[in-house]
C-alpha cells in the first residue's frame, strides 16, 4: 500500500519582536567591538519579545507499507510489516517536548527565513520494520498419548512476542547561543565546511556519539567559546542533518498452563522485556556550546524479567 499527505496549519513557533542584526554590526562584534543592545535592535524598541504560535507550518508524508500475515505450521502465526517512508516539515513541535527539542529545536533559526527550516522530520523513520508470532505447542501434544509423559511436558505450553526495528532519530546540530542576535536562543545552526569529517562512533559505527574535525565553522572568542551575534542569517547547515543509532527491540514471553481441576488452573508465565538486552540510545549531544558536545548522554534500558504465576478458577 502506498500514501503521500500533504498537511497545512500545523503549529510552529516564530517571533513577531525580534531583535535584528545587520552585517556591519555582526563584523563589529567579531572584531571585538559593540553594538546597540538587543532591545534597541528590536523591530519595535518599545515593545519586548513577542513570541507566539502560529497555525502555519506544512508537512509532507510518504511511505509504502507491506504486511504479510499467516499460520505458517499448526500452531505458529506470523504477522510481519514493513514501512518504507519519508516525513518532510518545516517545523515539528512548540512545546520544547524533551524528547522532540534536544533533538530538534521548537524555534526556527531565523524567524524570517522558514524555507531553510524545511526538512526531514525530527519524526522522520525511513525503514521500520516489525514483527509479531505466537507459537502454541498444544497440537504438537494433542498428537500424543493423553496418558504419557511427552504429553504431560509438551502440553499447555505458549511462546510469543514481537520485534522492532527502525531507523535513528534525525538530530540538528546547533550554536547554542544566539548566533543571530535575534534574542532566540536555541535553533541557530553553524555553518558546515566541506573539507571537514565526521568521525562515528568506533564501538557501533552510527552517530550514538560523533567528533567533529574542522566540520563546523562559527566564530569563536580567543578561549573557544562559540561567539554570540556574528551570523545574522544563520549557518548553512540544514535542520535535522544527521541521524542518532537506529532502534531495536525484542520482548518475548514463554508459558505453560497446567489443569489442575476442570475449574481450576495454574498459569506460569515469564516475559522478558528487552530480550536480548540491545542497548537503544538517544542522540548524542548536539549543541556546540555544550561540554558533552558529540558524546551521549541518554539512557539506554536494559533487559527486565517478570516471572509471575496465576491462578484461574
Amino acid at each position: 500500500m502506498c500514501s503521500s499527505d500533504l498537511t497545512y496549519h500545523l503549529m510552529r513557533q516564530t517571533e513577531r519582536n525580534p531583535g535584528l542584526l545587520t552585517p556591519e554590526q555582526a563584523a563589529m562584534v567579531i572584531r571585538g567591538g559593540t553594538i546597540p543592545g538587543l532591545q534597541d535592535r528590536r523591530i519595535h524598541p518599545g515593545w519586548a519579545s513577542h513570541i507566539l504560535a502560529e497555525s502555519a507550518a506544512v508537512s509532507k508524508y510518504h511511505s509504502l507499507f507491506l504486511r504479510h500475515h499467516q499460520t505458517v505450521v499448526s500452531g505458529l502465526w506470523t504477522d510481519v510489516s514493513l514501512t518504507w517512508s519519508g516525513t518532510f516539515s518545516d517545523g515539528d513541535e512548540t512545546l520544547a517536548v524533551a524528547d522532540i527539542a534536544t533533538s530538534s529545536p521548537q524555534v526556527p533559526q531565523n524567524v524570517f527565513d522558514f524555507r531553510s527550516e524545511w526538512s526531514r522530520s525530527v519524526f522522520d523513520r525511513p525503514l521500520r520494520f516489525s514483527a509479531v508470532y505466537t507459537y502454541d505447542l498444544s497440537p504438537l501434544a494433542g498428537r500424543l498419548s493423553s496418558r504419557s509423559v511427552a504429553h504431560w511436558v509438551f502440553s499447555g505450553w505458549k511462546t510469543s512476542g514481537s520485534f522492532e526495528w527502525q531507523s535513528g532519530q534525525p538530530f540538528t546540530v546547533v550554536t547554542g547561543v544566539d548566533s543571530g542576535g535575534s534574542g532566540v536562543t536555541g535553533g541557530w545552526r553553524p555553518n558546515i565546511l566541506s573539507q571537514g569529517t565526521l568521525r562515528r562512533d568506533v564501538a557501533s559505527d552510527d552517530l550514538r556519539t560523533f567528533g567533529a574535525v574542522n566540520l563546523f565553522e562559527t566564530p569563536r572568542t580567543p578561549s573557544g567559546t562559540p561567539l554570540a551575534n556574528s551570523m545574522p542569517a544563520g549557518g548553512n547547515l540544514g535542520r535535522n542533518t544527521f541521524r542518532g543509532p537506529a532502534f531495536l527491540l525484542w520482548n518475548a514471553n514463554i508459558s505453560k498452563q497446567l489443569v489442575m481441576t476442570e475449574r481450576w488452573k495454574l498459569q506460569l508465565r515469564g516475559d522478558f522485556i528487552n530480550f536480548l538486552n540491545h542497548r537503544n540510545f538517544g542522540n548524542p549531544v548536539a549543541n556546540m556550546n555544550s561540554a558533552a558536545f558529540g558524546d551521549n548522554s541518554s539512557d539506554p534500558g536494559v533487559r527486565s524479567v517478570i516471572a509471575s504465576l496465576k491462578l484461574q478458577f
